[in-house]
């Protein structure tokens, strides 16, 4: 066996003989595995924990999204929100990134030390959204969002807390989108009243005109009473109409007064009375002051018991794995050393004889 103390040829050396070569360096060895071990017990029993809360997030039921839907459906010509549509307006306001960047401004960097604060603010967003994931999970539909932080009670608020907001966000969307939907319905109805009230306006001029012309002819040809002609038929035609002073002069005057007193149309305007109940459904509809949900949690927000970071039995072990391998990686330098050194002193010794 070559003097493993003198050093080593590792060119000529076996299995066995590594092994014996670093027995005789147990002691360097142990040492720095004893020191690299040690430095991990500390880094997994003092470094910063992290803790991990977790809920599941997917659609609301039918029944969650039911009052949005008041006025809508059916002859309204106005489309009904789904649970699904309410779900992906909950998504993309659950992954935006205005939304992110609200949360870190409000929660993150008011929580961060005076020393934290001080760095560049997009490296503390880049540290904030490694905290922050949201994942889709296997089943349909159905997203995971996780919030790690150093304390579990932050961890647990923090995450309900987002998942709040960015319900608050879908459902502020969804109602002012509604609110623009009926307040345009309400328009359309007014309009559509405006237009049945002018016709009847119109409508009532001319009569007035046609009455008018028929008591001139009634007038001149001396008819103040109807004849029986007008008992055979309902004057709807036009050449009826044409015959209106068959009335006789005393009718039309009447028919022309009170035409003249009408303070309003609406009563003989058809299907006005339907166009101004609903009108007045839909002004009175508080959408705003709805009652809905844009998503079901699945389970609830519990803080959590143990830390993800750093795991102390992992830390630990590879811990006591670096440190033998560092250890003998030392020793086979240490020896490899003392062969360079064995080698120069026998090349001077020749060299002098």
């Amino acid at each position: 066996m070559q003097n493993v103390r003198g050093g080593a040829d590792f060119g000529d050396m076996d299995l066995f003989t590594l092994i014996a070569v670093l027995w005789e360096e147990k002691i360097l060895v142990i040492g720095v595995a004893l020191v690299v071990t040690l430095a991990s017990i500390g880094y997994a029993f003092f470094a910063s924990p992290l803790f991990e809360a977790k809920v599941y997030v997917q659609p609301p039921f039918a029944h969650d999204v039911a009052r949005l839907n008041q006025g809508r459906g059916g002859d309204s010509g106005l489309k009904l929100i789904s649970s699904k549509d309410a779900y992906t307006v909950f998504l993309d306001s659950l992954n935006s990134e205005t939304l992110r960047r609200k949360f870190f401004l409000e929660f993150y960097m008011p929580n961060l030390s005076q020393g934290e604060r001080s760095h560049s603010q997009d490296d503390l967003y880049a540290r904030f959204n490694k905290l922050l994931v949201i994942t889709e999970s296997p089943v349909p539909e159905r997203y995971s969002v996780v919030m790690r932080q150093t304390t579990p009670a932050v961890a647990a608020n923090w995450l309900s807390r987002y998942v709040q907001m960015a319900s608050e966000e879908a459902k502020a969307a969804l109602i002012r989108g509604a609110q623009v939907e009926v307040s345009l319905k309400a328009d359309s109805l007014g309009k559509k009243i405006e237009v049945a009230r002018a016709n009847a306006r119109r409508g009532r001029e001319d009569q007035v005109v046609q009455l008018s012309e028929a008591l001139v002819i009634a007038e001149t040809i001396g008819l103040e009473k109807p004849t029986e002609v007008l008992n055979t038929s309902v004057g709807e035609t036009g050449g009826v109409r044409d015959m209106m002073y068959l009335r006789g002069s005393k009718a039309l005057k009447a028919e022309i007064e009170a035409l003249g007193k009408r303070e309003s149309n609406d009563p003989f305007i058809s299907g006005l009375r339907a166009y101004q109940e609903e009108l007045a459904f839909y002004q009175a509809l508080k959408v705003g002051e709805v009652e809905f949900e844009v998503y079901r949690p699945d389970g609830e927000v519990l803080e959590p018991d143990e830390q993800v970071k750093p795991n102390r039995a992992l830390v630990i072990s590879l811990g006591v794995l670096a440190g033998l391998l560092l250890g003998v990686a030392a020793a086979l330098s240490q020896l490899v050393w003392r062969g360079v050194r064995r080698r120069g002193s026998s090349a001077a010794e020749l060299s002098s004889s």
